[in-house]
């Protein structure tokens, strides 16, 4: 009888368990926003605008993995493909979208490797499916209603504000990583 794969079955093959650090979790989804925003600038190249966009979807999945307590052995061959797969659990990610990110980051390996042209419609296409993710990872994670308020414009000074209260980042950090605890520990 074949067993049901599972995060902790991975464990010392391709995945280290690990505490949940929800400082990181946040620091990946706010990479991740800034790597999805950036990649919609139409002033750099297709291929920049392509990395930046995968770059963020591998750090989304990089924060739900973390989430629940694993990151992925990046000393091991596929870590690439490991961490989208696991999005189906982590986040609960159909098979027909792990399909198409395992196209991605097939593409991904084109263009770092063997110097593939980057189309517009495979950055509208990267684009979508990092925008889809971020939707979906945050919602899973309930990382939006559990954040201190915080514009774009705050990330890049490094202002953070709480209940319309400027604070140091240190403080923002620490206040988001205690909601986002008390958070997980109620479910």
């Amino acid at each position: 009888m074949r067993l049901p794969i599972t995060l902790q079955n991975l464990v010392g093959i391709s995945l280290d368990a690990i505490p949940v650090d929800y400082a990181m979790i946040s620091r990946l989804m706010t990479a991740a926003q800034s790597s999805l925003q950036d990649a919609k600038l139409n002033t750099i190249s297709n291929e920049s605008r392509f990395d930046l966009a995968y770059k963020a979807i591998m750090q989304m999945a990089n924060a739900a993995l973390q989430a629940k307590g694993y990151r992925v052995l990046t000393s091991k061959p596929g870590h690439h493909q490991l961490v989208l797969q696991a999005f189906h659990l982590t986040i609960g990610l159909d098979k027909t979208q792990l399909i198409l990110l395992d196209q991605l980051c097939k593409q991904r390996n084109a263009i770092e490797y063997s110097g593939d042209i980057v189309s517009d419609v495979l950055i509208a296409e990267v684009i979508a499916q990092a925008e889809t993710l971020l939707k979906l990872v945050q919602a899973n994670l309930r990382l939006e209603d559990d954040a201190p308020e915080l514009t774009a414009e705050d990330v890049k000074r490094g202002v953070w504000s709480i209940d319309e209260k400027v604070v140091s980042e240190a403080e923002g950090r620490a206040a988001f990583a205690k909601k986002l605890k008390a958070h997980s520990e109620k479910q």
